[in-house]
């Protein structure tokens, strides 16, 4: 498979000083072959070196404006559209990005002061680009993500697979949930968990053979799939493996035109985290079991030409 890749980390001197900030991994990708590297600021027709430039809101729109004043968003516009077109003749479904950038930023962009100050967003072409149906990565979440596999749950992983799950959902039941500690049905139930390999697909989540979470879904006959249950271990959070999960299951069901799923009303930052893979919430329902409302969100998916399943 192969990568639309931010220049940058690649090695090329690109940045708006004139200077790379190659990482090993897409160095190596790229004498692989599988990374394509792009850089939608050179491709908008800006220089290299070029003064460097910062995303602000104005009238609810995101302006790009060099730290003179200059109003640069529409060669920014330019290079991320033909960024898309290079990952759609490519037949690229994935963009690794450079994080930061008014252009790449994906999850952090400079708050539009030239202050060196980071806050949560993201760049012109990350836009773009997931509007055009990529799935998206920045540099640590891909990198530190690289070794996930997702292998099927068998009898002697049950033990393991129930006390992460318990870790899990306990956690984020404590820190978020206003009504108390818990989890969804079966959540630290043996007998659940063997009923659920029955009625869908149940993989443990693992990193180099460790296994460190669960996904549980299921496919539908009109080409859809539900994400019934995923969970990653505390300790593991926040290093991009849901994001891999995720981005390996549209990959091994490419033809899968749109997924499903819902989460608990209060649990913000899980919405927030299915948003950013393109997930949109679509309704409310009640859940008796869990006395409260969950959120239901979906994601119809872009299907990319020449776009091959992998095994999971």
């Amino acid at each position: 498979m192969r990568y639309l890749v931010s220049a940058c980390l690649t090695g090329r001197s690109c940045r708006y000083n004139g200077s790379h900030c190659v990482h090993p991994l897409y160095k190596e990708m790229l004498e692989n072959g599988e990374a394509v590297p792009f850089c939608p600021e050179v491709l908008g027709g800006l220089s290299i070196p070029r003064d460097p430039a910062e995303i602000r809101m104005m009238d609810g729109e995101k302006k790009v404006l060099t730290e003179a004043g200059q109003d640069v968003t529409a060669a920014f516009i330019i290079g991320a559209d033909l960024s898309a077109g290079l990952a759609e003749r490519e037949g690229i479904a994935c963009a690794v990005l450079k994080n930061g950038s008014p252009s790449c930023g994906f999850g952090k962009i400079y708050d539009g002061n030239f202050r060196g100050q980071l806050i949560p967003g993201q760049g012109i072409c990350a836009d773009i680009l997931a509007e055009k149906g990529l799935f998206l990565f920045n540099e640590e979440s891909f990198a530190a993500s690289r070794d996930v596999t997702l292998k099927k749950l068998r009898e002697d992983d049950l033990k393991e697979l129930i006390q992460i799950s318990r870790d899990a959902f306990l956690q984020d039941s404590r820190e978020n949930s206003p009504y108390g500690e818990g989890g969804p049905e079966g959540y630290d139930s043996i007998p659940w968990h063997r009923e659920a390999v029955s009625r869908g697909r149940f993989y443990t989540i693992r990193l180099k053979n460790k296994i460190v979470g669960g996904l549980f879904y299921s496919l539908k006959t009109d080409r859809s799939g539900w994400v019934n249950r995923i969970f990653v271990k505390p300790d593991f959070q926040g290093r991009g493996i849901g994001r891999r999960v995720f981005f390996l299951l549209e990959q091994k069901h490419s033809r899968i035109t749109s997924w499903g799923l819902d989460t608990p009303v209060w649990a913000e930052h899980n919405q927030n985290f299915y948003k950013s893979m393109g997930y949109e919430p679509v309704r409310e329902i009640f859940s008796r079991e869990a006395g409260y409302n969950l959120v239901v969100l979906k994601k119809i998916r872009i299907q990319e030409a020449g776009v091959r399943p992998v095994q999971l």
